[in-house]
C-alpha cells in the first residue's frame, strides 16, 4: 500500500501540469467565488423599495406593516434587508421607471377597516422591477413576511380559518415561474455546462490512447476531426435536451415556447461548450488532469449563468457567457414570449467567439506541433 502510495505522489510530483491545476486554480477559484458571493450577498441587504401607505398613523394596520418592514433584517449581511422609501403613487411609479427602487409595495386604501370589518381579504399589491435582480428577491422575502403579517391578524381576531391579507405580485414580464419551471432551468444549465467536460475528455482520451496521432497520420483533414467532435457534442445536448422536456411534461410542467427554441440554443451552447473542452485538452494530457481543471472552471461559469443585477464589472461578465443567454432566454420561452433580438446576438456572439479562441489554441497547440 505505502509503494502505491509513493508510486502516485512521485507521479503527482512529475506531472507539472496536474501540480500547477491543484496548487493554482484552487487560489483562482477561492478569488472568483469570493467576487461572486460578496456580489450575491450585496443583492440581501438595503433594497430600495417603495410603500404606498394610504395610512401612516399608529395604530393603523398599514402603519405597522410599513414599520415591521423596516425590522426585517437580512440573514447573509446581517443588516437592514429594505430601505423602505414611503412615498405617494405617481412618485412611486417614476421611481420604478427610473429603476430606483426594486419593486413597489400598494397597500389598499380603508386597510385597517377591512381587516376590522368583514371576511373579505384584502389585498396588498406588490409590483417587481423586472429589471433588477433585487425584483425578484424581494417579492419572495415580502410573499413570506405578508404570509406571516396576515397570520398574526388572524390570530388576534381568532380566525385561524381565514386569510386576512394577501399579497399579489406583478411585473411587466409576467409571473414568476413555479418551482419545477426554475428547477428545469437549473438543468438546463447544469447539463450544457457538462458538454465541456464531455468535449475535453474526447479528445484526451484520444491522445492518451494514441488514436489522436493515427487520425493524423491517416490524412483526416483538422476541419472533419474538429466538426465531428463537435457533432458528437451537439447530439449529446440535444439528447439531454429532449429527456429533460419529456420529464417536464411527464411533472406537469408546460414547455410553452420552449419545445420549439431550445435547439437553437442548445447548438450555441454546444459550440461555446466544444471551445472551452478544446482550450483545456490542449494543455492537459491526461483524463485525471482534465477532471480537476474542469472541476474549477464548473462552478463559477454555473454561477455566472443566472442573473446578478444590472451593476458592476461581474454582471457585465456575467450578461456576455453563452449560458446566462441560455438562461435568460429559456426564462422567456417558459413565458411563452420570444426573447429580445439581443438576446440571441449575446448568445451568438459569445459561443462563436469561445469556439474560435477554442479552435486557435487547439490549432496551435495540438495540430501544427505534434
Amino acid at each position: 500500500m505505502w509503494n502505491l502510495t509513493l508510486k502516485n505522489i512521485k507521479e503527482i510530483v512529475r506531472d507539472k501540469k496536474i501540480l500547477y491545476v491543484s496548487i493554482l486554480l484552487p487560489g483562482v477559484f477561492l478569488l472568483l467565488s469570493h467576487f461572486v458571493l460578496n456580489h450575491w450577498q450585496n443583492s440581501f441587504r438595503n433594497i430600495p423599495l417603495a410603500v404606498v401607505n394610504p395610512e401612516p398613523d399608529y395604530p393603523a394596520a398599514g402603519n405597522l406593516l410599513t414599520e415591521g418592514l423596516k425590522k426585517i433584517v437580512s440573514a447573509q449581511s446581517n443588516l437592514p434587508f429594505f430601505h423602505i422609501q414611503v412615498m405617494k403613487e405617481k412618485k412611486a411609479f417614476n421611481e420604478l421607471h427610473k429603476n430606483k427602487v426594486a419593486g413597489i409595495l400598494v397597500i389598499p386604501k380603508g386597510f385597517t377597516h377591512g381587516l376590522n370589518h368583514g371576511n373579505r381579504t384584502e389585498k396588498i399589491l406588490f409590483m417587481e422591477n423586472p429589471k433588477e435582480t433585487a425584483g425578484r428577491i424581494s417579492a419572495v422575502v415580502l410573499a413570506g413576511f405578508i404570509q406571516k403579517f396576515s397570520f398574526l391578524i388572524a390570530e388576534s381576531k381568532k380566525e385561524i380559518s381565514h386569510e386576512p391579507v394577501e399579497l399579489t405580485i406583478v411585473g411587466k414580464k409576467g409571473e414568476g415561474l413555479s418551482t419545477d419551471s426554475q428547477i428545469l432551468l437549473i438543468f438546463i444549465i447544469f447539463s450544457t455546462l457538462y458538454l465541456i467536460l464531455f468535449s475535453g475528455a474526447r479528445w484526451v482520451s484520444e491522445f492518451e490512447s494514441g488514436a489522436f496521432y493515427r487520425f493524423k497520420l491517416a490524412g483526416i483533414p483538422p476541419l472533419k476531426l474538429l466538426a465531428g467532435s463537435f457533432l458528437s457534442s451537439l447530439f449529446l445536448g440535444v439528447c439531454q435536451m429532449a429527456s429533460l422536456l419529456i420529464f417536464a411534461r411527464l411533472i406537469g410542467i408546460n414547455p410553452s415556447l420552449l419545445i420549439l427554441w431550445i435547439w437553437p440554443v442548445i447548438l450555441f451552447l454546444a459550440l461555446a461548450a466544444e471551445g472551452i473542452g478544446l482550450v483545456l485538452s490542449s494543455y492537459l494530457d491526461k483524463e485525471k488532469q482534465l477532471n480537476l481543471a474542469s472541476s474549477f472552471i464548473f462552478l463559477p461559469l454555473y454561477l455566472l449563468s443566472f442573473p446578478m443585477g444590472n451593476k458592476g464589472a461581474l454582471s457585465f461578465i456575467s450578461q456576455w457567457t453563452p449560458w446566462h443567454e441560455g438562461y435568460v432566454i429559456s426564462f422567456h420561452l417558459l413565458h411563452s414570449k420570444l426573447p429580445d433580438l439581443w438576446d440571441w446576438l449575446r448568445i451568438i456572439i459569445a459561443s462563436c467567439a469561445l469556439a474560435l479562441v477554442g479552435t486557435a489554441v487547439f490549432s496551435m497547440r495540438r495540430l501544427r506541433h505534434e
